[in-house]
C-alpha cells in the first residue's frame, strides 16, 4: 500500500511551533500546551479572559535551565573568544600611544576633548564618556601619524546602517596633489581642511576625498538619509552622480559653512591684498563676558558662504567673453555675504529665528583666583541653528567648541506635507421606483413620405435637371404665391 509523504496542515503548523524558539531554546509549542494545562487545571468562570495573564505569568515565572554544551559548541568558544581578544587588542592598540611619539614629537593644535565632552553634556549632547576617550586618543593618533596643524571632533553623522564618525584636520599644502581644473585647491575655500572618517571607533580612519562643485550643486536639490556605507550608490531623483562618500562630503561642506560660529572681536579680515576672504586674530581680540555672549548678535560666523555655483568665490563661467564683467553680473544677481556675518543677521526659518539659544547651569559670576583677573561663570552657553538639526555651539568661561550629531538633513523651513484628497461627494438620494419605461403596446408604423406626393397644405415646384427619371434631381421648393 502507498503511503503519501505529503504534510498535513495541522502537521506544518505542529512543525511552525516546534521551529520557534526564544534565545534559551524554549520552543513555541511548549509554550502554547503549558498555557491549556493550566487552564485545563484551573479554568476559572472565563478562561479565555485569562489567556494573556496566564501566558505573561509562565514567562515570568519559568524555570530557565541551561542545557550543558555540546562537544561540538565547546569547540566554537575557541572562534568565540578568539573574536573578543581580536576586539582587545584592538581597544589596548587604540589606547597605547608610543611614548617616544607622544612626548618627542611635538603635536599640533588639538582641543582637550574630554573637557569640552562636559560642556556639550551640560546642553544635552552626548555620544557617551568611553566613546569620548577613543575619539580623544583616535584624534591625537592622527595628529601624530600625518603632523597636522590643527584637528578636532567634528561630529557624528546618524545613518540607517552604522553612523560615522568625522574628524575634521586643516589641509597640509601637498605639492604632489594636482587639484583637478574647475574646483577649489586643496587649503581654500570648501576644501581648507580634510576629514576622515570611520564606523567603528577601534577601526582604521578614512580620508574622505575633496568636495567637487558638482557634488555641492546636487546635494542641495536632494535629500537623502545616508546609509554608513560610503561606497553605497545614491539612489534619489533628481540623480545623484556620485557614491555615499561624494554626498557624505558635500552634507560635511555645508553643514561647516554654515553652524561654524565664534565670538564677534576675537577674528578680523586679514589686511593683505592677495587675501580676501581671509581672517586671522584680531590685534585686539576682545571676548565679551558671559551676559554679552548670550545674544546671538555677538556671535559671527567663521566660514565663507558657499554661493549658488557650488564655491566659495565667484569665477569666470565658460564661454564667457568677458570673464570680469561675467563676474561682475554674477555679483549683481547674487551679492557677496561677508565672512564675519553676525548670526542674527541670518534669514529666518519660516516663522523662527535662524538660531536658538539656551542657557545652563548656574549663571552667577565669580571672582577668580589671582593672578586671574576676568570673573569666572560655570554656566554653560547653547546655540542651535535651525535650519541644521543636530549642530550646536557651546561656550563656557572663554572657550568654545562646535559639534554636530544628526542625520546630516537640512531643514527647508517649510515641512512636506503632501496634498491630501479631495473630498468625497454627497450621495444622491435614491429615485423612487418607476415602472420601466418600455410602452404597453407597440406604437403605431412610421410611414415613409412619398416624395412624388407632395403635402396637402403646401404647393411645390418640381424642377429636373435631367431628363433620366433615375438620375432626376428632385428639389422641392415652397411656392411664393
Amino acid at each position: 500500500m502507498l503511503t503519501s509523504n505529503k504534510k498535513t496542515p495541522l502537521q506544518v503548523l505542529f512543525g511552525k511551533l516546534e521551529d520557534s524558539k526564544d534565545r534559551d531554546g524554549y520552543t513555541l509549542i511548549e509554550h502554547v500546551k503549558e498555557i491549556f494545562n493550566r487552564i485545563i487545571l484551573n479554568p476559572g468562570k472565563y478562561p479565555l479572559d485569562k489567556f494573556e495573564e496566564v501566558s505573561y505569568l509562565i514567562k515570568l515565572t519559568r524555570l530557565k535551565l541551561k542545557q550543558p554544551l555540546a562537544d561540538k559548541e565547546v569547540k566554537q568558544l575557541t572562534a568565540l573568544i578568539t573574536e573578543r581578544q581580536i576586539w582587545i587588542q584592538k581597544y589596548l592598540s587604540q589606547l597605547a600611544v608610543d611614548k617616544a611619539q607622544e612626548f618627542l614629537k611635538p603635536l599640533g593644535v588639538i582641543p582637550n576633548i574630554m573637557a569640552e565632552s562636559k560642556m556639550f553634556q551640560w546642553a544635552g549632547v552626548s555620544i557617551g564618556d568611553d566613546d569620548w576617550y577613543l575619539i580623544y586618543k583616535a584624534v591625537k593618533l592622527l595628529s601624530i601619524q600625518t603632523g597636522c596643524a590643527k584637528i578636532r571632533f567634528w561630529g557624528k553623522i546618524l545613518c540607517k546602517e552604522k553612523d560615522v564618525y568625522v574628524i575634521e584636520m586643516k589641509a597640509n599644502n601637498d605639492e604632489d596633489y594636482a587639484c583637478p581644473p574647475g574646483e577649489e585647491k586643496r587649503g581654500k575655500g570648501l576644501n581648507e581642511n580634510v576629514y576622515w572618517v570611520t564606523n567603528n571607533l577601534l577601526s582604521e580612519w578614512q580620508r574622505l576625498p575633496d568636495v567637487k562643485v558638482k557634488d555641492i550643486v546636487q546635494a542641495r536639490l536632494i535629500k537623502k538619509m545616508l546609509t554608513g556605507n560610503l561606497d553605497a550608490p545614491v539612489n534619489s531623483y533628481p540623480f545623484y552622480s556620485g557614491k555615499e562618500e561624494a554626498l557624505l562630503r558635500a552634507q560635511i561642506a555645508r553643514i561647516t559653512a554654515s553652524t561654524i560660529i565664534v565670538p564677534g572681536g576675537v577674528y578680523a579680515p586679514k589686511a593683505a591684498e592677495n587675501s580676501v576672504g581671509e581672517v586671522e586674530f584680531a590685534e585686539e581680540a576682545a571676548l565679551g563676558g558671559f551676559a554679552e555672549l548670550k545674544g546671538p548678535e555677538k556671535w559671527v560666523h567663521y566660514n565663507l558662504n558657499i554661493l549658488k555655483n557650488g564655491r566659495t568665490e565667484y569665477i569666470p563661467r565658460p564661454g564667457a567673453a568677458d570673464p570680469a564683467a561675467d563676474i561682475e553680473e554674477q555679483k549683481t544677481a547674487e551679492a557677496p555675504i561677508e565672512r564675519l556675518k553676525a548670526i542674527n543677521e541670518d534669514e529666518k526659518v519660516g516663522a523662527l529665528e535662524a538660531w536658538r539659544r539656551n542657557v545652563y547651569g548656574d549663571e552667577q559670576q565669580y571672582n577668580p583666583v589671582p593672578p586671574k583677573t576676568a570673573t569666572l561663570c560655570y554656566g554653560v552657553i547653547a546655540l542651535r541653528p535651525v535650519r541644521w538639526p543636530g549642530a550646536i555651539t557651546v561656550y563656557q568661561n572663554g572657550k568654545w567648541q562646535s559639534l554636530y550629531v544628526g542625520y546630516g538633513i537640512k531643514n527647508a523651513g517649510d515641512p512636506f506635507v503632501p496634498i491630501g484628497p479631495a473630498a468625497m461627494g454627497v450621495d444622491q438620494e435614491d429615485p423612487e421606483e418607476a415602472p420601466e419605461p418600455n410602452p404597453q403596446k407597440l406604437p403605431d408604423p412610421v410611414v415613409a413620405p412619398n416624395p412624388d406626393q407632395p403635402p396637402a397644405d403646401t404647393q411645390t415646384c418640381l424642377l429636373y435637371t435631367s431628363p433620366s427619371p433615375r438620375d432626376a434631381t428632385l428639389s422641392r421648393m415652397p411656392s411664393s404665391a
